[in-house]
């Protein structure tokens, strides 16, 4: 990825006030929560910095849109791993898998 790029993901990440560790939805989410803020229906005050606001707000999440469009997620085990949730019996089996004592029971 070309730095210029990168630091217009960067900043539009910024924008939305995005973490570096969001789901789509929670991106989606903070979206919302950011419109509703700055939307110019919701006060009558400044309504041209808020409609440069949102023109601001709407390219960045397009910005955003269009790299996790583009994103490469991997399927290696231990990124699977790492990235679902933990599973109770997952876990149990993982550790102790066929285990007379410990493991599942058919």
């Amino acid at each position: 990825m070309s730095q210029p790029k990168y630091k217009s993901i960067v900043k539009a990440a910024q924008t939305l006030e995005i973490s570096t560790a969001l789901t789509r939805e929670q991106i989606r989410q903070k979206y919302r929560e950011i419109v509703k803020q700055w939307h110019p229906d919701k006060s009558d005050e400044n309504s041209q910095e808020r409609n440069e606001m949102m023109a601001k707000i709407n390219e960045a999440y397009k910005i955003i849109l269009d790299y996790l469009e583009n994103y490469r997620y991997s399927f290696t085990e231990e990124e699977v791993k790492e990235n679902l949730p933990v599973d109770s019996q997952d876990w149990w089996s993982d550790r102790f898998g066929d285990d007379p004592l410990w493991g599942r029971r058919s």
